[in-house]
């Protein structure tokens, strides 16, 4: 099935959904989201820092995600990542995406697809392409896993971070492990 197909039956299926339930039907977060940043250095190589501090919502026809910088624990990078990307001055980073680039399989089915999307990091906002498994465990529960995004943070108006000649690499990639979402 083509990708514009899903797309129809999707967007032809929430229309059901949301008029069945009164234009209620809204995605919201079940259950605890972790997101992994990977990024790796001219010398030591792959590092990186998880969070568990990422709200989810849904409004408007967009799904929100909003992570706490503050909160993501880079280890013995903590203090040279707050200060690099001034998160006491930027402390949220934000993924939206258009419900309408979502696809999401019939019942017991899995699909592997992309979907555009808007991030914002340190006050400016870049178009990102979102790769992601969807699957649909019930007539209203979903899971999103692999949802997987990547960016050069030098595009968001931040230096490349060197220290004493140790330079971290432009290219950072976001993961998204597991996203529960449900129809209400």
């Amino acid at each position: 099935m083509s990708k514009h197909v899903r797309r129809r039956v999707y967007l032809l299926a929430t229309a059901l959904l949301t008029a069945g339930a009164l234009a209620q039907a809204a995605l919201q977060r079940n259950g605890p989201v972790t997101l992994t940043v990977e990024a790796s250095d001219n010398t030591v190589g792959p590092f990186g820092g998880t969070s568990t501090h990422l709200t989810v919502s849904h409004a408007n026809g967009n799904l929100t995600l909003v992570s706490d910088l503050r909160q993501l624990d880079m280890g013995l990078r903590d203090k040279a990542f707050e200060e690099e990307f001034e998160v006491a001055r930027f402390p949220n980073a934000r993924l939206v995406i258009a419900e309408s680039e979502l696809v999401f399989p019939s019942s017991g089915s899995t699909i592997s697809d992309t979907a555009r999307g808007s991030f914002t990091l340190h006050g400016v906002t870049r178009q990102v392409v979102v790769t992601y498994r969807a699957r649909r465990i019930s007539a209203s529960d979903y899971e999103i896993t692999n949802a997987t995004f990547a960016f050069d943070y030098t595009d968001f108006n931040l230096d490349r971070i060197c220290k004493l000649g140790v330079c971290v690499d432009e290219d950072v990639t976001i993961r998204l492990p597991l996203l529960k979402l449900r129809d209400n």
